[in-house]
């Protein structure tokens, strides 16, 4: 495998291309005949560039963690055992003191660079070394990531991941701690989608309102969404950095349309 890996590597680094023969699926039974002889010859599928520098100079453009769209098999994972956890989490197949206990060891992982420290909140926000040179969302997430630290969050900034739902952030709040996806809302007739969207990735959606969408239209999208997903826990909606924090009960009072914009108005 180090000659194909090298070589790939080096191609990477000088902008070329180089393709080694390749099988375009794992085999189909995972065991000790098989699986390592597929992985010796099928460096690129594997994800084998392990190495954090020669990795940051040559994945530029591509994701921190892959899935093959077909099987499901996780076959580049360079974020050091991230990947899986996130995966188990947003599959739903866990019960809440487990998910609880996977976000915790993700935040303890050496991955994550300090990017701000909020010395009046005694806050931080932490992004992992991937994510700035390979996600093409990280300017908007981090704009929400500052707000969510100002409000008192510690914000961790995860990697993406292909064929694959995943989701932003892990927020922590004193001893509490969450999975939260970001949607950003540059105009409207968007919302609904994207908080379906949201939907299916995390529990805990934050809204980032950057456009031109009113307040009447926010609340109105958030209440009917609601009424079709009461499992979601909570929607936090940033709106010039300030929060407006809603969830099922309070979206379904008589009253919410006109308390939320008033809220906005703040």
């Amino acid at each position: 495998m180090g000659d194909k890996a090298t070589r790939l590597i080096d191609a990477q680094v000088k902008g070329e291309k180089y393709t080694p023969k390749q099988i375009t699926k794992p085999p189909a039974v995972n065991n000790r005949g098989t699986l390592p002889y597929w992985i010796k010859n099928n460096p690129t599928f594997v994800g084998v560039l392990n190495n954090r520098m020669k990795l940051e100079s040559s994945l530029n453009n591509l994701n921190a963690i892959n899935t093959d769209k077909d099987s499901g098999v996780l076959y580049n994972d360079i974020t050091g055992g991230i990947a899986q956890k996130i995966i188990r989490i947003v599959n739903k197949n866990i019960d809440n003191r487990e998910k609880i206990k996977l976000l915790r060891e993700i935040t303890q992982n050496k991955g994550f660079d300090l990017l701000e420290k909020n010395t009046e909140k005694g806050t931080s926000i932490k992004v992992f070394s991937t994510v700035k040179n390979t996600d093409i969302e990280y300017i908007p997430n981090k704009d929400a990531a500052q707000t969510l630290n100002s409000i008192g969050f510690d914000v961790y900034m995860l990697p993406k991941t292909t064929n694959s739902k995943s989701f932003d952030y892990i927020l922590v709040n004193k001893n509490n701690i969450y999975a939260a996806e970001l949607k950003t809302i540059y105009g409207i007739n968007s919302l609904d989608n994207r908080l379906y969207v949201a939907s299916t990735q995390s529990d805990r959606i934050v809204i980032n309102i950057v456009g031109n969408a009113t307040s009447r239209y926010v609340a109105d999208e958030i209440k009917d969404f609601y009424q079709q997903n009461p499992q979601i826990k909570e929607i936090i909606v940033l709106k010039s950095g300030k929060p407006i924090y809603v969830d099922y009960r309070h979206a379904n009072k008589k009253n919410f349309v006109k308390t939320f914009m008033n809220e906005w108005a703040r």
